[in-house]
Formats: structure tokens, sequence, C-alpha cells
């Protein structure tokens, strides 16, 4: 009867250890808060983000344009009360440490208020210099509109592979954007007639007029590129785990702005791309199962 006690305790004394080292293979103790999960180990990361935008539509022209617009214009027009927001939700899947691809679909609403010289015109003769003294038209424009846009950005991480909170990084991501149909959509126009130190001529009234927004004159759907740079951090707190992105980017469309040009008063002398820029904060979270006293990657052991 000894005998058969013995050879049963060394039996499942043999079991219990070989099934503590199977298990052992799919635990990871965790020493430190630190341990509990690197942004490196996460296949996948999904959160929100939001911010701000400053967006202005950059001057170009056409080759019909006149030899005086050709001198005087400038690609960065005088930009005012231009600030905007956007939200929305983000997914990144990361390729290897340091490289990820993503997708992220915002709502933006987009102002803009620019001012311009376009043109000049005879006012009256000057009896002391004898020469013709030119007036200028002033044009400005003011636009409220809203979008849906996508980007799928490709960011290089900085050092994400090391313990460093704060990581640097850039990205790139080709955009695609579509004009919402709202009724609060709208773009005003003026065209105030001054002298040569932009302060109005008497005689000659303020012109005020307002476009409609819609698929005649403005292109609803438009792509283009953005790039950007900023800073990961990441934050554990009672076995979770977060990340939070800061980053500054510029947008640039590649298609012009307007069907036909500019479409105040049929003057299509010039063009206009719309770009903007973007400050955005990101908070995401790792895609992780997260236990007490082990850590377990769901697409470890793929």
């Amino acid at each position: 009867m000894k005998k058969h006690i013995t050879l049963v305790l060394i039996l499942l004394f043999s079991y219990s250890t070989a099934t503590a080292q199977k298990n052992q293979q799919f635990r990871k103790a965790i020493s430190s808060p630190r341990d509990h999960i690197e942004a490196s180990d996460a296949k996948w990361n999904v959160g929100i983000l939001g911010g701000g935008n400053l967006t202005t539509w950059l001057h170009f022209h056409s080759a019909a344009a006149s030899d005086w617009y050709l001198q005087n214009y400038k690609l960065f027009d005088g930009i005012t009360n231009s600030l905007g927001y956007f939200g929305g939700i983000g997914v990144e899947r990361m390729l290897r440490k340091d490289l990820s691809v993503g997708l992220n679909a915002i709502y933006a609403k987009h102002n803009i208020q620019l001012s311009f010289v376009d043109g000049q015109f005879p006012y009256q003769w000057d009896p002391v210099t004898q020469q013709v003294v030119y007036g200028q038209i002033m044009k400005g424009f003011k636009a409220s509109y809203s979008t849906v846009e996508v980007y799928l950005p490709v960011t290089y991480y900085i050092g994400l592979a090391s313990k460093s909170s704060i990581v640097p990084y850039a990205y790139v991501a080709p955009r695609f954007s579509h004009i919402l149909p709202l009724s609060s959509n709208y773009m005003r126009y003026a065209a105030t007639y001054t002298d040569s130190q932009n302060k109005p001529l008497p005689g000659y009234e303020t012109r005020y007029d307002t476009v409609d927004f819609n698929r005649s004159t403005y292109r609803m759907f438009n792509v283009g590129a953005t790039l950007g740079i900023g800073s990961l951090f990441r934050l554990n707190t009672n076995n979770y785990y977060f990340l939070f992105k800061l980053d500054i980017s510029a947008n640039f469309n590649a298609i012009p702005t307007f069907k036909k040009g500019e479409v105040v008063n049929n003057e299509f002398n010039h063009l206009r791309y719309s770009t903007d820029a973007h400050a955005t904060l990101t908070i995401m979270l790792p895609l992780k199962k997260q236990l007490k006293g082990a850590c377990m990657d769901w697409g470890e052991y793929d």
C-alpha cells in the first residue's frame, strides 16, 4: 500500500511540474507599472482625435491673367479670422516597432476670411503731375463650410521600441475630402474701390454679393496630401495603458477649389487651392488584454 501511495504522489508531482512549466510560456511577470504593456507590443491602436484648423485658398493664376495681375498677385492673401475645428476617430496598425499605417476619419468645420488687391482702374487726372491717378479694387471673401475627410497616414516613430515616455514621429498621408451640402455653408464677396493707400475712394460704393455653395461652382470632392510631425506620450495607470499624440500638419488639395477659377462676376483669371494647417490631439488605446500579474497580446501567438 505504501508503495502505491508513493507512486501516486510521484505522478501527481510530475504532472503539476509539467503543467506549471507549460503555463509559464504564456505568462509574463509584471515587475513594475512600466512593464504592464508597451506600445511597440500592440499591433492595433484605436482612439479619438480632434483639434483646430487654419484654412486658406492658395492663390495661383491662369495664362489669361493680365500683365498687371501677374506682377502684383500674391500666393498668400491677407488672412484674418480663419480658424475652424475638427474631430473624429482613428485606427492604427503597427507594421514593425517603428512604422505604422492608419485610417483617420473626421468631420471638419472650415472658416475662411481673406482680402487681396485684384486690379486697378483710372480714377482721375492729376494736374500737378500731369499723370493719371489709378485706383485699385480690394476684394474680400468670407466663407464657411463643413467637410468629411479621410486620411491614410504612414507614421515613422523615432525610438518607439525604447523605454522613453516621449517619442517623436513624422507622417505622410493621402487625403480625401468631401464638402457636405449643408444649409449653413456660405460664401460672401465684397469689392471696395480704394486708393494706393487702401483708403476708400469717394463716390464709389462697396459691392456685395453671395455665391451659392453648390456643385456647379465648387468641387465637392477633392484629393490631396498631408505632412505632419509630432510627439507620442505613453502613460501607464492602474494596469491600463494610454497613448497621447500631439502633432501639427499641413494639408494641400491637388484640385482647384472652384470649377471655373474664381466664380464671382465671371472673373476667371486666377485659381485657388484649399490649404489648411492642423493642430491635433489624439488619445489612443492599444488593443491588448491586460491581466493582473500577466500580459497577453491578442495577436502575439498568431
